[in-house]
């Protein structure tokens, strides 16, 4: 099997999500992302995931959220979308502003009109209604449709 394969498979991203809980849990932060940068984009060494290199600093309601991420075009992708809730865990430190609150594409299942959002190690994952703005931090892959 491939490096390639094996890094992109579930049951290694299971693997670091299960390792970054544990972390989380422990109370360690991830040291900075120096990873591999592309033109608008970063690899984190870390946990393999390609990230948004810099947020606009735009704060946008949920569905505006989406609809950006499912137009946006950097380093050479077009299918950028948000990052799940587990994926949004593993965003590096260096990546993040301070007391700012992210998206994520995972809404409650509980409450469709919330979505999850990450403000940090400090508050971890927490609802938030998808009317409210926050800021966002792109990842590649199978865009969000709005139903």
């Amino acid at each position: 099997m491939k490096s390639s394969t094996l890094r992109n498979s579930g049951f290694l991203f299971g693997l670091v999500s299960v390792a970054a809980l544990v972390i989380l849990g422990l109370g360690l932060a991830f040291p900075p992302c120096h990873g591999f940068q592309e033109e608008d984009a970063l690899t984190d060494p870390l946990t393999d995931l390609m990230w948004q290199q810099a947020d606009d600093g735009v704060e946008r309601t949920w569905e505006e959220a989406v609809r950006y991420g499912n137009e946006l075009n950097l380093g050479g992708y077009g299918d950028w979308r948000l990052p799940r809730a587990g994926e949004l865990l593993l965003l590096p430190a260096d990546l993040q502003r301070p007391g700012k609150v992210y998206w994520s594409g995972s809404t409650v299942p509980a409450d469709l009109e919330q979505a999850q959002t990450y403000a940090g190690l400090d508050a971890g994952l927490r609802p938030r209604k998808k009317s409210q703005t926050a800021l966002v931090r792109y990842r590649p892959g199978w865009p969000l449709r709005l139903l």
